[in-house]
């Protein structure tokens, strides 16, 4: 997938599966935030232990598309759409047998972890964090 980078790959276990025999709404949302951390540590903008500004996630869309059920292989593709000093998107297409099963978009903003609040991306985390967007995705939260 062009400008995507491969965040994890496996097969659906038996403990994501929910009582309706598919694949579990917190097994996808676990999914999503464990690339999203693989994404971030990619482009070297992961925090260090002990460091004040990380990223939250303050607004989530995920699109289901089509079941995944026990035993299916799956991959999951992530992408940095949009980055500004005050948030980031981040965005995945998990695939099983070539076709996108979910999608799932994060509004993260960058946030200290000392005083609680929301605080801006130093430039040179912008520039990297630009260097990693998918040509063409438009960011489904619109500007800032």
């Amino acid at each position: 997938m062009k400008g995507y980078i491969q965040t994890g790959a496996g097969v659906v276990p038996e403990q994501w599966i929910d009582k309706n025999g598919h694949m579990n709404i917190a097994a996808y949302m676990a999914l999503f935030d464990q690339g999203s951390d693989i994404l971030l540590q990619t482009c070297g903008c992961v925090p260090s232990l002990g460091s004040d500004t990380t990223f939250v996630a303050g607004r989530i869309l995920i699109d289901h598309r089509k079941e995944l059920f026990l035993g299916d292989k799956w991959e999951q593709w992530s992408g940095i759409v949009a980055v500004q000093h005050g948030y980031l998107t981040i965005t995945h297409r998990l695939r099983s047998a070539s076709s996108i099963r979910a999608t799932c978009d994060i509004r993260a903003k960058p946030f200290s972890v000392q005083n609680r609040v929301a605080v801006s991306l130093d430039p040179e985390i912008v520039r990297r964090l630009s260097s990693f967007r998918i040509p063409g995705q438009l960011d489904r939260f619109g500007p800032g």
